[in-house]
């Protein structure tokens, strides 16, 4: 016959069974009571190093485009004041549309499609041209204070004529310098004259 002593044992037995099976999930795994299983992938992102900068491009003035085509080829003041057009590009330039500035002087320029090589002349008198001081800005369009509208651009004899802020901020002027011509005419030098350097006087 079996005493207390072997029941005291069986009993402690069937206890840490009981135990072990409570402590338990239903796959048999251990379970942390304060656990929380993820309910999706999560994507671990690591903190900036300091290296991954934006670069933001500085905005600067830069020729048009479409302005490479067509340049104010010269300014004559001998016999009266004479502007020359001249399409230097390999593209025909359609003048449609276009306006002469000297401020506040305004003009339409009615020559249409020039060529390549091909040149109008313009009586400069129709927006008031002389030879001691001025300026030239040609337009495509009447928004005379937008520089998105202006196309070439020249000063003479003086600074701070009234558009060259605009031909500035529209790269096609330098800067706000202008051709020392001692009263005599001026002649664009090159494909692209948008500095005191690119025009001769004569």
């Amino acid at each position: 016959m079996r005493g207390p002593k072997y029941f005291l044992i069986a009993l402690v037995t069937v206890l840490s069974v009981m135990a072990a099976a409570c402590s338990s999930d239903d796959d048999g795994s251990s379970a942390d009571p304060g656990a929380t299983e993820p309910q999706g992938s999560v994507q671990t992102v690591p903190p900036p190093t300091g290296t991954e900068e934006l670069f933001v491009e500085p905005t600067q003035p830069a020729a048009r485009a479409d302005a490479a085509g067509i340049v104010i080829e010269s300014i004559v003041f001998e016999g009266g004041v004479s502007i020359t057009l001249t399409n230097a590009g390999a593209e025909p330039y359609d003048l449609t549309g276009h306006f002469l500035c000297n401020r506040p002087n305004y003009a339409p320029v009615d020559a249409g499609v020039l060529e390549p090589g091909d040149f109008v002349e313009i009586d400069g008198s129709v927006v008031g041209l002389t030879a001691e001081s001025g300026e030239l800005g040609l337009y495509e369009g009447q928004d005379f204070g937008d520089p998105n509208s202006i196309v070439r651009y020249v000063q003479w004899g003086s600074a701070d004529n009234g558009r060259v802020s605009t031909a500035i901020e529209a790269g096609v002027w330098a800067d706000g310098s202008f051709v020392d011509n001692g009263g005599s005419s001026i002649f664009a030098d090159g494909e692209d004259p948008i500095r005191v350097t690119d025009w001769s006087i004569g």
